[in-house]
This record gives structure tokens, C-alpha cells and sequence, in this order.
């Protein structure tokens, strides 16, 4: 195709047509097209004459750099594009598929209250959640304000619901906003059924009550209707006091502002009044400081005294008979409120608390932590999630094999000789504490092929030694036939129960049983549904050279069974 070219042109001068770059070679006095070395240079866009029909650049002809100051790369019909200097595509990034974020919190929180009498207390059983830095806890009665955290999932199991044992009556427990007795003002949300456990004291099953409460992510006390209280008591007598039946004690421990209380008396020769004396100022039939705002039937000794509490209510008044100087008690007066602690976590203080006053626990609904520094990332066989450590040890048989090798091998280097030079237990199992790895060194087979694991710190008279026995796969409910026999005289320290995968509906009850001189003993142990391991630091427990131990599953949850147990047990 002719071109036209400019006229009187100097040497180097360049002239572009059809996309195309010429040079002026005045030496030669002709038109050339640049050369490859000097990158050519566009004036305009460059096109090829036809679509999808020419490459740039080739399988082994490639261009090294490609330079863009904006814009974006058309790959068919998706692009590639920098947005806030971020890359963002029109198709899906391929990228490993990651969960960063706490899991929520699942956890089984059994209860019990089976003290006879007007016993109060409720004794919780759980396991631990080590993400959220919660341990085990047995039948423990001193649990005050426990932790929930939102977007977690907690199933309360109630076995007091039912009497048994030494319990002189049934316990019912309710998740409430505030404090009080009977059924008023129950947390919304919590699905509440009942069903038939195992109990491992009567041997057999007890109706339990069950409420199960997700956690919404962004709960807060306006989520929370609260009702005025309609709360009646009957009042009668008892070794010259007054006994309030659904009152622990004398004091009433909340009566709040708005609410109706009646009570029902029967207490002939004891006048039943309310008064704002504390008992200074009392004379015989002399009503000193008597309360009678929002009060009828004062004074009464057979029928009802009905208290309606007016919002000017004191915050503190007193039941009192006009007879007796020391018939009386104290009533606490509150606002209907829910308890909002307005700290850093947001913290909402709820209540699980019996149909009396005064049988309760405290909880604090709380947002979800951060994830602790002792987590890892485990890849789930969907994606990857953070997980304590120590799951992480209990999940891979490999690393908790590579830990009992290291400490046995520094272990077997001492001189037994030289007691001075003998290692602790911190130093050889603890350095790297991942909850407790004592409990590591030995690698079991199955419950009928006894590993012992006696040589851990054996030798020389030292004394303390570690022995597992396990049943792989999932559980199945077993009497154990083969035995582990004491190899001197020892005592127990310590039994740890572990599980891989936890079991549901039920718990898993474990019973070892110690023969001696063809006498056996037994002591049980069990996991809750929804727990992973049970502990028990106190076991007293005792085996003379010779006797041996065996172990019983005697329940595996009757849901999903659980997987892979392992029962651990330190000895000296």
C-alpha cells in the first residue's frame, strides 16, 4: 500500500500510518520501518484487523513485562481490575478456604440438685471449651457467674427435675432476666422440652429438663420484655419463725416495683404486717413503722396479705409479726430492669434459677472472644479452622507419638544412679504446656490390648508411671477382658478421660473395675454429651503389686455414639 510521506524530512524523523512506525534514514534517503531494537512507539490504539484470530506472544516466544497504569484486563468475559488497591475479579479468586473467626461455642451444661431438705444449691457438670479458655467443672456447687458468649449454642440438662436420691422435692430451673420466684419474665428464645436420661445414680432413667438457647449475635437487654411479677407464697409457721414455702432463709430477695406478691397466711397468733423498721423500734402490738402503700389485708393471721409494690417503694422493707420480735425477715424491693453490666464485652447478667427465691446461678451472656494465641489453623476436611493446640494433639496420633518419643528419650539418658540428676516433669512433658501433657507419652492399642506405659520416669525407685487404655473407632458398649496388672504397689494421681468425637443425647460412662484377692471394686467415670473429656485429679485409688484393673463401657450416648476413647492413668 503507498504512502504518503512528509517531504524534506531530517535524519531520524519518524512518521506513523496504519499503526505503523517509520524511520528517515537520511543516509540512505529512505523511509524504514523501526527496528526492533527501539521499542516502537503507538500514537493510538492497537488492533489487529480481524478478532480472535492472532496471539501475542507464543508458547516459547514470550513477552517478559506488561505495564498499566489503570484499567483492566479482559480475560472472555471476566476481568481482572485493581479497586482501592485491592484485586477484584468479575469470576471467583481460587484461594484456600479459610474460616478465621472464633467457632461458637457448643456446650452441655448438666444439673443437679439432689441435697434433701431446702438445700440451694445447683451442682453443674460440663466440659471444657478450650477456645474459650473454659474448663471441665464435676458436680461443682460454687459456679458464679459463668460465662455464655453470643452466637454460641448451650443445652441445660435439669436431672432435679425429677426427685430421686436423697432430694425431698423436684426442682425445676427456668433461664430468667431477673431474678424471682416462679415462671415469670423467661428468657425469649430458649426452646424447653423434657426427655429421659441415664442417671448414673438410680441406675436407670429420670425424666430431665431440657432448654436449649442459641445465643443471637447481637443480644441485648432490648430484646427483653419484662413482665410485673404475680408471685404468691403460702406463710406459715415453724419453731417460732416464719416459713415462706418458696423462701430459703428469711430473706425475700427481690420484689420488684410494679409486681403483685400475696401472701397466704396461716399463722394464727402471729399478726403479719410489712414495715420499714428494722426491728429498733419494736414493741409488742405497737405496728412500728408499718407499710401499708400498695398493701391489703395487714395484720392478718389466717387469710392474705396482698402486696401491689408502688414505684416509691424503699429499697428495702421488713415482714415483721406484731407478737414476736424475732418473726421476721427482710424484703429486697428493685426496679424491673434487666442487669446490663456496660463493660467492654457487653456483658447481660441472666439468672438459672428454681421456681423459689434464692435457688439460682448467675450468668453473663458476653460477646464472642477473640481467638487465644494457644490456637492453631486445622484443616477440617472442608476448610481450615481454629483449633486449640491441644485438640490439635488429641486429633493427630503422629505428633502425640513424636512428644512420648522426645520425652522418653530424654528421659531414658539419665544417669538413675545420680538422683541429683534426674529430670521433672516440667522439663521433660510441661515445657510446652498445651493444657497437660503428662498424659502424652504413651501410645495405647485398644481396651483389650493394655498398653502400659510404666516406663516414664520408672527406674531407681523413682515411682511415677502412665498407663492408657482405649477403645478405637466408634464406641460400642464393652466389658473389658484384658488386664493390667500394678507392677509394685501404687496409687492413682490422676485419671483423665478423652474422647475424639464427642457423643450426643446422652453421656458416655465409663466403670474401671480393680480386682484384689478376687474382691473387685469399682469407680465410674462419665463424659457429657457434647464434651470431649472428663478429669478427675483426686481419684483415690490404690493397687497393690498384682492386682490388676479392667474397664467397662457400659453407655456411649443415645444419639451419635462418641469416637476413639482413651482413659489415661497417672500412677506413683
Amino acid at each position: 500500500m503507498a504512502q504518503n510521506f512528509p517531504t524534506s524530512p531530517s535524519n531520524g524523523d519518524t512518521f506513523t500510518a496504519n499503526g505503523v512506525v517509520f524511520v528517515y534514514n537520511s543516509t540512505k534517503g529512505v523511509w524504514a520501518k523501526q527496528g526492533t531494537t527501539t521499542p516502537p512507539v503507538v500514537s493510538g490504539h492497537v488492533l489487529p484487523d480481524t478478532t480472535l484470530s492472532y496471539d501475542l506472544g507464543s508458547a516459547d516466544k514470550k513477552f517478559r513485562d506488561i505495564y498499566l497504569s489503570s484499567g483492566t484486563i479482559y480475560l472472555g468475559d471476566e476481568n481482572l481490575s485493581i479497586t482501592d488497591g485491592q484485586l477484584t475479579s468479575s469470576a471467583s479468586i481460587a484461594s484456600p478456604d479459610l474460616d478465621v473467626s472464633l467457632i461458637p461455642e457448643n456446650m452441655e451444661l448438666i444439673v443437679k440438685s439432689n441435697e434433701g431438705g431446702h438445700g440451694m444449691n445447683w451442682f453443674w457438670t460440663w466440659g471444657e471449651t478450650l477456645l474459650y479458655g473454659r474448663g471441665s467443672v464435676t458436680n461443682s456447687s460454687s459456679e458464679t457467674e459463668v460465662p455464655l458468649y453470643r452466637e454460641g449454642t448451650y443445652t441445660f440438662v435439669n436431672f432435679a427435675y425429677t426427685q430421686y436420691g436423697d432430694m425431698t422435692q423436684a426442682h425445676a430451673g427456668y433461664l430468667k432476666s431477673v431474678l424471682g420466684a416462679g415462671t415469670d419474665n423467661i428468657i425469649p428464645g430458649v426452646t424447653s422440652t423434657t426427655e429421659d436420661r441415664f442417671n448414673s445414680v438410680t441406675g436407670g432413667n429420670t425424666q430431665v429438663q431440657k432448654h436449649i438457647w442459641t445465643i443471637p449475635s447481637d443480644f441485648s437487654a432490648s430484646d427483653i420484655t419484662l413482665a410485673a411479677p404475680s408471685i404468691s407464697m403460702n406463710v406459715s409457721t415453724n419453731s417460732g419463725a416464719y416459713d415462706i414455702d418458696i423462701v430459703h432463709g428469711t430473706d425475700i430477695e427481690a420484689v420488684y416495683r410494679g409486681g403483685t406478691y400475696t401472701f397466704n397466711l396461716n399463722v394464727t397468733g402471729h399478726p403479719f404486717y410489712l414495715t420499714t423498721d428494722d426491728g429498733t423500734n419494736w414493741t409488742q402490738g405497737g405496728y412500728a413503722g408499718e407499710y401499708t402503700n400498695g398493701v391489703s389485708g395487714s395484720r392478718t393471721e389466717v387469710g392474705t396479705l396482698t402486696f401491689t409494690v408502688p414505684n416509691d417503694a424503699p429499697d428495702t422493707l421488713y415482714y415483721q409479726c406484731a407478737n414476736h420480735s424475732g418473726m421476721k425477715g427482710t424484703i429486697h424491693v428493685k426496679d424491673l430492669e434487666v442487669d446490663v453490666l456496660g463493660d467492654a464485652d457487653n456483658s447481660i447478667r441472666i439468672y438459672f434459677q428454681h421456681t423459689q427465691f434464692g435457688h439460682k446461678t448467675s450468668f453473663l451472656i458476653k460477646d464472642k472472644p477473640a481467638i487465644p494465641t494457644t490456637a492453631c489453623l486445622m484443616y477440617d476436611g472442608t476448610k481450615f479452622v481454629p483449633t486449640h493446640m491441644n485438640d490439635y494433639l488429641n486429633s493427630h496420633a503422629e505428633v502425640e507419638t513424636k512428644i512420648g518419643q522426645i520425652a522418653q528419650t530424654s528421659v531414658t539418658s539419665v544417669d538413675y544412679n545420680n538422683l541429683t540428676n534426674l529430670p521433672t516433669l516440667s522439663t521433660v512433658a510441661t515445657s510446652n504446656d498445651f493444657n497437660d501433657l503428662t498424659n502424652k507419652p504413651t501410645v495405647p492399642t485398644d481396651i483389650n490390648q493394655l498398653s502400659d506405659g510404666s516406663g516414664l520416669l520408672t527406674g531407681g525407685g523413682v515411682g511415677l508411671g502412665v498407663v492408657s487404655l482405649v477403645q478405637e473407632g466408634e464406641l460400642l458398649v464393652t466389658t473389658g477382658t484384658k488386664r493390667w496388672y500394678a507392677p509394685r504397689n501404687i496409687v492413682v494421681n490422676k485419671i483423665i478421660a478423652r474422647i475424639d468425637t464427642a457423643a450426643s443425647g446422652s453421656s458416655i460412662n465409663i466403670t474401671i473395675n480393680k480386682v484384689s484377692g478376687g474382691t473387685t471394686t469399682t469407680k465410674t467415670m462419665s463424659i457429657a454429651a457434647g464434651s470431649t473429656k472428663q478429669e478427675d485429679t483426686n481419684p483415690s485409688f490404690s493397687l497393690n503389686a498384682d492386682d490388676y484393673m479392667t474397664l467397662d463401657i457400659t453407655q456411649v450416648g443415645s444419639g451419635a455414639t462418641g469416637e476413639n476413647l482413651r482413659v489415661t492413668f497417672t500412677y506413683s
